[in-house]
């Protein structure tokens, strides 16, 4: 493989990840393009440990966002 043929290696922040599986309307369809150009080969998402920690404890039990939405 040369480096013409690797696949391009971006960086998510939390913000992306929280978008895509939260389904934000205002990024989901780019979110979603860039996931499916990934799982294909052409990118390489990378990403912090603290992202990561910061994607895990963004979600409440039962798959409800955090923080709670106000009434």
């Amino acid at each position: 493989m040369t480096l013409t043929d690797a696949p391009k290696q971006i960086y998510w922040d939390s913000c992306a990840w929280i978008g895509l599986l939260c389904s934000e309307q205002d990024k989901i369809t780019a979110l979603r393009s860039i996931w499916e150009d990934a799982k294909a080969g052409k990118y390489e998402i990378w990403t912090s440990v603290y992202a990561y920690l910061e994607v895990i404890h963004s979600k409440a039990p039962y798959g409800e966002a955090y923080p709670p939405e106000s009434d």
